[in-house]
């Protein structure tokens, strides 16, 4: 299977996902696929990996991205499994924790991404136990969940 980490992702918590995992899936992280940069926009790599004829899941910690309806409606039209960290990802964890929330849910998220597509989850890390949950796409939950 094949992971692809966004800009809100660490680079070294994907490349520790590849070393862990034994490279049995790919891992990419965006700064080291050299089809894109940091300031790629969301549209352009979500068409790039919708367009690549392997399959990819998307590994996320920008929950404000779906506040785009564009780019959700390039998710929508794609194969992509999308896993977004919740907003407490990034403000309520150090490093240390996220590399422990992570790799606690990680089974999860490979058993996820086997599923069908396209899909849309929210991984949940303000308890203890990381837990993944189907998102929404009603403006009503868009605006709860992106306090809009």
């Amino acid at each position: 299977m094949n992971f692809f980490f966004d800009n809100m992702m660490s680079p070294k918590l994907a490349r520790m996902v590849e070393l862990f995992s034994d490279r049995e899936h790919r891992v990419s992280h965006i700064l080291e696929d050299a089809r894109f940069g940091r300031a790629t926009y969301d549209t352009t790599w979500v068409n790039a990996l919708a367009n690549d004829p392997d399959g990819w899941s998307i590994i996320s910690g920008d929950l404000r991205m779906l506040s785009n309806s564009t780019v959700v409606a390039e998710f929508h039209k794609s194969q992509l499994i999308f896993f977004c960290m919740d907003e407490n990802w990034c403000s309520g964890n150090t490093d240390q924790s996220q590399v422990w929330k992570f790799f606690r849910i990680w089974p999860e998220i490979v058993a996820y991404a086997r599923g069908g597509r396209p899909a849309f989850y929210q991984i949940n890390t303000i308890r203890d136990k990381p837990s993944i949950d189907p998102m929404r796409f009603s403006s009503r939950a868009r605006r709860r969940r992106l306090r809009l």
